[in-house]
């Protein structure tokens, strides 16, 4: 591949992405590639239009700080935080999460598994939840993509952010971020580049005109250049994964935790999370 240019390495990148979308049942189109998880936590946390008096609605504990700080940063904008707190076993108090939604809330954020025990998230509840109230669900899902079946046409998601260096069997710095389609024209990039803007000329140099166009996708929150390594990594690592199927890995996933939950309470010791096994419902 010596003697490939940029254009025909990028064409990873395309297919990457193809890839990602078929893995969660979703148009190609709702699919950018980025850097990583909180690359497009940050992404979304800077798109959406928030006025002061808006809220932002997440849990007090159990989430990665790089899920906190974005929206601690929100402050700034004269946005306030409501900080749920969770179960007494770390588990999402989803009851809680709903009821601090209101007509200023404009994003409920969480993980689909937590970091720290290792909880499910009740998604289908909170989604269906922000939808009846407007609100964006933006997911954190790293701990799950790869790992637990997702299908994004029946999931009540948003936004869902993740890398490849987790479940997705990838390397460091790639990763990608999923919008639902029906956002797309309310959600204004904090950051542009080339890469997001949509005209004829396909140079990755050429200046279009000043009066610029999005793309009408996902594609406009990608910025620069692409890691291409990631994306050659990615493409050959989905192929496993789709080969397999996320039904089957998430069925061998929690016969394996069963297991351990199970060995683990013979010889004394009570396991952190007592739902790893049985899938929550």
């Amino acid at each position: 591949m010596a003697s490939a240019s940029r254009c025909d390495h990028e064409v990873k990148v395309v297919v990457a992405r193809k890839k990602f979308a078929r893995l969660v049942n979703a148009a190609m189109s709702a699919v950018a590639a980025t850097r990583n998880v909180s690359d497009g936590l940050n992404a979304l946390a800077w798109s959406l239009p928030i006025s002061e008096g808006d809220n932002i609605v997440l849990t007090d504990s159990g989430e990665h700080p790089n899920n906190v700080y974005p929206w601690l940063r929100q402050k700034r904008r004269g946005c306030k935080l409501r900080m749920v707190k969770r179960n007494p076993d770390g588990s999402i108090n989803t009851d809680a999460m709903v009821e601090a939604m209101d007509e200023r809330t404009r994003i409920l954020t969480c993980s689909s598994v937590s970091y720290s025990p290792g909880h499910r998230a009740d998604i289908n509840r909170l989604g269906e939840s922000c939808r009846a109230r407007d609100v964006f669900f933006l997911v954190d899902g790293v701990q799950s993509a790869g790992i637990l079946h997702h299908d994004f046409s029946l999931e009540p998601i948003d936004g869902f952010a993740t890398s490849t260096s987790k479940g997705l069997l990838g390397l460091y710095g790639f990763g990608f971020l999923y919008i639902r389609p029906n956002w797309i024209d309310r959600l204004e990039p904090a950051y542009l580049s080339r890469s997001a803007i949509h005209h004829e000329n396909g140079g990755h140099s050429a200046m279009g005109d000043h009066d610029y166009r999005l793309y009408p996708d996902s594609r406009r929150f990608e910025v620069g250049s692409y890691n291409l390594a990631g994306a050659y990594a990615a493409e050959a690592s989905l192929d496993l994964l789709l080969g397999l199927g996320t039904k089957a890995i998430e069925n061998h996933v929690l016969d394996l935790a069963t297991h351990l939950h199970e060995g683990l309470s013979m010889i004394g010791i009570r396991p952190a999370v007592e739902s790893c096994g049985p899938k929550q419902s």
